[in-house]
C-alpha cells in the first residue's frame, strides 16, 4: 500500500486514514514545508478545514513540535515528539500555538511524528491526538518505526513525480500560452523555466544573460530587477511590480514580475512587454473586461506599480473601497492575483488597432 501510494492518488489519499487507525489517534496530516517556509497539505485525514490548513502554513515555520523533529540527528525517524522534545509549558509559549492553535480552538496534545529531508526543505507527517487523550507510547511509534524507512522512499518518489509533473503544467499553462518573453526563477533569480522567447533575448545579452543557470541584468538597474524577483517569489507576503529598463534608441522594455505559487513554494514569474501601461488605452479594457471607467484607471495604476494605499491617497477614498474596486476587476479579468493582473494588462496589444 505504501509504495503504491507513490504513484496512486487514490491510494496517497487514503494513507493518511490508514495511519490513524493503525495508531488510535485523532488525526493525520502529510504535508511539506520548503526551505524559505512555503508549506502544502498532501493529503490529511480533515479533521482540519482548507482555511485552517491554510493558517496553519502561515505559522508552519515557527512549529516548535516540527522543529523538533527537522533536527539533523533526528530527520527521517519518528518520535514521540511532544513526550521525549517539546514540553506543554514550551508549547503554550510557542508563536504557533497562539496564531494557530488557539486561534482555530484546536486542542493538539500529543504529536507522534517525522520528518523527511527533501531536495529543498522536507517531508512531514504528524499524528495527532487531543489533551485528554494518553500519549502515544512505544507501541505506535514502533509501529511507525517499522514502516518509516518505506514511507521516506515512498514520499521522495511521490513528489519527484509531482515536481515534474508540475514543472511541466505550469510551463505549458504559464509560459507556453505567452508569445512575448517569459520565464519562472526562484527567489535568487535561478531560471526554473523559460518560453522560446525568452530564451532568444538571453542568447541576445542586451537585456539579460544567464550566467550558470541565474539572470543576470544588463545596466544600471539590474539591482531592481535582483529587488522585484525576491519581492515577488518572498515565502511570506509576495508582490507584483514592474520594473521598465532603458534601451538603446531611447526606448524601453517593461517587465512585470508577478508570485506565482507552487507546492512548496513561490516563484517569480517575469514577463517582457514591449509596451507599457501608459500605451493601454482606458477604452480598451472596458470594452474587452468590461470594466467600469474607474476600475480600467485603477487597473492601470496597479500595472504602473502604485499600491492600494497609493492609489486610495491619490483618489482621496479609502482602502477598503479600493480594495473592492479590485476584487470587482480581478472577477471582471479572470485573475486571481494583482500579479496575474498586471501580466494581462502588460500583454495586452498598445493602442493602436484596439
Amino acid at each position: 500500500m505504501i509504495y503504491e501510494a507513490a504513484s496512486d492518488d487514490e491510494a496517497f489519499q487514503a494513507l493518511p486514514q490508514l495511519i490513524r487507525e493503525a495508531c488510535d489517534a485523532r488525526s493525520v496530516v502529510i504535508h511539506y514545508v520548503g526551505a524559505e517556509g512555503g508549506h502544502a497539505s498532501l493529503a490529511h485525514t480533515g479533521h482540519w478545514s482548507l482555511d485552517e490548513i491554510a493558517l496553519y502554513g502561515a505559522y508552519s515555520n515557527h512549529d516548535v513540535v516540527l522543529q523538533a523533529s527537522a533536527r539533523p540527528d533526528r530527520l527521517n525517524q519518528f518520535w514521540n515528539l511532544t513526550t521525549d522534545f517539546v514540553t506543554p509549558e514550551q508549547m503554550r509559549r510557542s508563536a504557533i500555538h497562539e496564531g494557530f492553535y488557539r486561534a482555530i480552538g484546536d486542542d493538539t496534545r500529543h504529536v507522534l511524528g517525522a520528518a523527511f529531508a527533501a531536495s529543498s526543505g522536507f517531508g512531514a507527517i504528524g499524528i495527532h491526538r487531543g489533551e485528554g487523550a494518553s500519549t502515544f507510547g512505544d507501541g505506535p511509534l514502533g509501529i511507525m518505526r517499522e514502516v518509516q524507512d518505506d514511507l521516506r522512499r515512498m514520499l521522495r518518489i511521490r513528489s519527484r513525480l509531482l515536481a515534474a509533473e508540475e514543472g511541466g503544467a505550469l510551463s505549458r499553462a504559464v509560459l507556453g500560452r505567452l508569445s512575448t518573453a517569459s520565464l519562472q526563477t526562484d527567489r535568487n533569480g535561478r531560471v526554473l523555466a523559460l518560453n522560446a522567447a525568452a530564451d532568444a533575448l538571453a542568447r541576445e545579452g542586451r537585456i539579460f544573460g544567464l550566467r550558470g543557470g541565474v539572470l543576470a541584468f544588463m545596466g544600471s538597474r539590474s539591482g531592481e530587477m535582483e529587488r522585484a524577483i525576491r519581492l515577488a517569489a518572498d515565502p511570506v507576503a509576495p508582490m507584483a511590480t514592474t520594473v521598465s529598463l532603458p534601451r538603446e534608441g531611447g526606448s524601453a522594455i517593461v517587465i512585470a514580475v508577478s508570485p506565482l505559487t507552487v507546492a512548496g513554494g513561490t516563484r517569480a514569474l517575469l514577463i517582457f512587454g514591449a509596451t507599457g501601461p501608459s500605451s493601454i488605452a482606458e477604452g480598451a479594457l472596458q470594452r474587452h473586461y468590461g470594466l467600469s471607467p474607474s476600475e480600467a484607471r485603477i487597473a492601470i495604476d496597479l500595472a504602473r506599480g502604485g499600491s492600494v494605499a497609493g492609489i486610495a491617497a491619490r483618489r482621496s477614498v479609502s482602502e477598503a473601497t479600493v480594495r473592492t474596486q479590485v476584487k470587482a476587476i480581478l472577477g471582471k479579468t479572470g485573475c486571481e492575483r494583482q500579479g496575474e493582473l498586471i501580466a494581462l494588462i502588460l500583454n495586452l496589444p498598445p493602442v493602436q488597432g484596439l
